[in-house]
Order: structure tokens, then C-alpha cells, then sequence
């Protein structure tokens, strides 16, 4: 069984519906946070998930939408009672930026983490090759290069009866419906209302029907919304309906999404 929850659903910029991108999924024995964007430990207090419960961060790219975060989450992570050093994985760069991170812009963290805890402050990051696949029990991650204007990976996380696939930023993309196909659930980015038009680095709706239907996935879950988006959901999913005729969700702040096998059951969540 794999459960994900959406923690942020929205734009760059949040708004009063929605946060910015991230998810966590949760795969056997392993739980998994998938970047780490602005408000990311107020959703995971909300979600009722403690950071220090997530084994492995992983990021799509170094956008600060996807990983703004990421001090605040490994301090509360640490202080929460952390017994087993987080796991980073994320594209080209992922060392750098943890560097800047922890021994340039917010190094008094390690030495708070060690000073309260009384336990090394320990981190284990690397950075993946497309294709690469990272082991996790009787789950594992998949990952392949997504197409946006930096380094940034899209993942697949599967286990022996269920697979479901998490696009991050990306313009319309073969790897990505490789990635995806013979998942239950494709949780891709939708950012902007069709009259808007194609931007680069980003996928119109009309490309994610297409993406969706070329993959064979039966349920596809909308994230990246910009708040232009509202009003306009219905005009989204119809030129989705163009290519895909499998169900489609607009996806929303702490929506809870389970596969178990072929059935796919959704709580909506609530970030009040």
C-alpha cells in the first residue's frame, strides 16, 4: 500500500487554498517527504505527521517553491526526537545547496541540534543519476530527468502492487510518461489556467491529458495551481478530457490519497 498526502497543492506564491508544492508518501516502512516548499512543518503539524517520522527528503529542484523550507524542517526534524540521520536525495546541486545550507547560511543548526540533543548532528546526501533507483525494503524510488529551465527529476515510487508517479516541474515530457506508465496515480503539475497559454519550463492542460493517457495511468491528481487557476478548473479538466478519459482531481491542501492494489481511495484534506 502506498499513501501519499498532498501537502501543498499550490503556486510559487501561496494563497489562502493553497501552499506550494510538496508531498509526502508512505511505502511500506518508509515515509518519504518529496521537497520542502514554503509552510512545509505547519502542513506536516496539520497532516499530523512528524518530521522526525519522515526517513528520506527528496527533491525535484532547487526552485525556493520546492525547498524554502528545508532549514526549518531539519531543525524541527532534529529537535522532534530525530534517531536516524536524514536521508537527501535530489538532482545536480544537492550537495551544494545543503552546504550553503548547514555550513554557510544557517550553520548555528548543526550546533543547536548537538547542543540541546546531545547527538551528532548527522545528514547523508546524494545526488541521483536519471535512472537511478533507490532501494527502500520492499519499495523503491525511481527517478528520471523532468523538463524544466534547471536540473530537476521527476519520481516514481512503487512497490511489488502499486506504483504511483510525482511529475515536480516539467514541460511535456517523454521521460515523464515513461516514468509513469503502469502507475495508479500520476500527481503532476497543472500550473496555469488554459487561456494563459504555454509557459516555458511548465505543462498546459491540454499536454497533461496527453502525458496521462500516453502513460496508461487511470487517475491523475493536478498540483502546481496557481492561484489564476480558480474559476477555472472546469476549462482545465476539459482539455485534459481531449486526450485522457481517466478520472481527474484538482488537488488540494492535506489531501490524503491511498492505492492499494488497483484501488485508489482520496480524503480531502482541510488546512484550517
Amino acid at each position: 500500500m502506498i499513501t501519499l498526502t498532498l501537502l501543498g497543492t499550490g503556486g510559487a506564491t501561496p494563497y489562502k487554498a493553497r501552499t506550494t508544492p510538496m508531498v509526502t508518501a508512505e511505502a511500506g516502512r518508509h515515509k518519504l517527504l518529496i521537497d520542502c516548499g514554503s509552510g512545509a512543518t505547519l502542513r506536516l503539524a496539520q497532516a499530523g505527521i512528524p518530521p522526525a517520522s519522515l526517513d528520506y527528503l527528496l527533491f525535484t529542484h532547487f526552485h525556493a517553491d520546492h525547498c524554502v523550507d528545508f532549514p526549518v524542517f531539519v531543525l524541527t526534524s532534529y529537535l522532534g526526537g530525530r534517531e536516524q540521520p536524514l536521508r537527501v536525495y535530489g538532482p545536480q546541486g544537492t550537495r551544494h545547496f545543503v552546504d550553503i545550507m548547514f555550513n554557510e547560511l544557517f550553520a548555528y543548526i548543526p550546533k543547536l541540534i548537538a547542543s540541546i540533543t546531545d547527538k551528532p548532528f548527522k545528514m547523508e546526501v546524494e545526488e541521483l543519476t536519471p535512472g537511478q533507483v533507490v532501494q527502500l525494503g520492499d519499495a523503491a524510488v525511481k527517478n528520471a530527468l523532468a523538463k524544466h529551465n534547471v536540473p530537476a527529476l521527476c519520481f516514481r515510487i512503487e512497490t511489488s502492487q502499486e506504483a504511483v508517479t510525482i511529475s515536480g516541474d516539467t514541460e511535456f515530457s517523454d521521460e515523464v510518461i515513461n516514468l509513469a506508465k503502469g502507475s495508479q496515480v500520476l500527481v503532476h503539475e497543472c500550473p496555469f489556467p488554459v487561456h494563459m497559454g504555454a509557459i516555458p519550463g511548465h505543462t498546459t492542460a491540454e499536454e497533461v491529458g496527453r502525458v496521462a493517457a500516453e502513460a496508461g495511468v487511470r487517475n491523475l491528481v493536478l498540483t502546481h495551481l496557481f492561484e489564476e487557476v480558480v474559476g477555472h478548473e472546469r476549462e482545465m479538466k476539459e482539455a485534459i478530457a481531449t486526450h485522457f478519459t481517466g478520472v481527474v482531481l484538482m488537488g488540494q491542501d492535506l489531501m490524503r490519497i491511498s492505492v492499494k492494489g488497483t484501488i485508489v481511495n482520496t480524503t480531502n484534506g482541510s488546512s484550517t
